[in-house]
């Protein structure tokens, strides 16, 4: 089969992994990948991973919808993928002036919250063949806001090369300190402030700056950092919070964690959790989102309410108090990852959704 992806942009994010993540298991099964992104490549760009691109260069409104129809009907189009909000109106726009069907990947559950957004979104899924969310919490938004038919919405958790992610065990024997970490961009979903404030109040309960032994390891970029890197000053944590940046291979930063933890406000099926899990880390996460999904609690980590410093705290105190209990839940998150988080699985089931909206209606 012949698809086109569209997206904003493959700027690093969880979207734009699983996008490449799911075309690379496409490609290897057969199919072509087409890539579409209306604001420019992105860093993550390698002409190598997709078959042909189109890039819109900022370009919107309706001579983008003229080029990429163009473009759709010169390779041979035969599905548009849209991923997210804006990538969908434009693909709804091009399949329906090309006679291409659209299915559409709702990544995340913030959205939307205005009421003609809401009316919007249900316009949009009329004309869209099938709606995947990555997890049932992204399905509630689409049936109980959007008022989305739930005939026409699947779940398709994400999903990644398991094979990739190898647990460190040498890493994770340190007797001197934990290290608590996380992967993801500095934004104010990822809610990192309240993380920080969950690490200074540890470590006054640890007794302050001369006994605390937990390093946070923060893995990323966005808008937030100088504000993050400001409150970290704030906090008196500058010694013991380390902001590395965004990495184009997280794994070695994997291997230098002990705790894996999100403290989101809003998620869909987080990308880097699966890694987490894959590398043997037990994760502690809000609830919100797949997360819950993902971590099994009192199992392979475990989740407390979003927005709640206190409660962060204590879960992740304990799991750096507990060597034994980290290693058994990580052996448990490995495990949940390899069953249930395989890069195999989605490739399969989008290919069934592909399969089902290309029949006649």
């Amino acid at each position: 089969m012949n698809i086109l992806h569209i997206v904003r942009t493959l700027e690093p994010g969880g979207l734009e992994r699983m996008v490449r993540e799911l075309a690379r298991g496409l490609r290897a099964n057969g199919h072509r990948c087409h890539l579409a992104c209306l604001y420019g490549p992105g860093s993550w760009f390698h002409p190598h991973e997709w078959d042909g691109v189109w890039t819109g260069g900022r370009r919107g409104g309706f001579a983008a919808v003229l080029s990429l129809c163009r473009y759709a009907r010169k390779h041979g189009i035969e599905l548009l993928h849209s991923h997210n909000p804006a990538p969908q109106r434009v693909a709804v726009a091009v399949g329906t002036l090309a006679r291409i069907p659209v299915v559409h990947t709702k990544h995340g559950r913030n959205y939307p919250r205005r009421k003609h957004r809401v009316l919007q979104n249900r316009a949009l899924a009329f004309v869209t063949r099938r709606i995947v969310a990555v997890s049932e919490a992204t399905r509630e938004t689409a049936t109980r806001t959007e008022g989305i038919p739930a005939s026409k919405v699947v779940v398709i958790n994400n999903g990644i090369d398991v094979a990739l992610f190898v647990p460190d065990r040498a890493g994770h024997a340190r007797k001197d300190e934990a290290v608590i970490g996380s992967v993801g961009r500095l934004a104010p979903e990822k809610n990192y402030g309240l993380l920080l404030e969950a690490f200074a109040h540890m470590r006054r309960r640890n007794g302050g700056s001369g006994s605390a032994r937990e390093q946070l390891l923060l893995v990323g970029d966005g808008p937030e950092r100088p504000m993050l890197a400001a409150k970290a000053r704030e906090l008196g944590l500058e010694n013991r919070v380390t902001f590395a940046g965004p990495q184009p291979d997280p794994r070695p930063f994997y291997a230098r964690m002990d705790v894996f933890v999100l403290s989101s406000s809003t998620e869909g099926m987080p990308m880097t959790l699966l890694e987490a899990g894959a590398c043997g880390l037990p994760a502690v996460v809000t609830d919100v989102g797949g997360c819950g999904q993902i971590v099994r609690h009192g199992k392979t980590g475990l989740v407390v309410p979003p927005g709640d410093a206190k409660a962060l705290a204590e879960a992740l105190s304990s799991l750096c108090a507990n060597a034994g209990v980290r290693r058994r839940m990580g052996a448990a998150a490995r495990t949940h990852v390899e069953y249930h988080g395989g890069l195999r699985d989605m490739v399969r089931a989008y290919e069934q959704v592909y399969a089902s909206v290309r029949q006649p209606r």
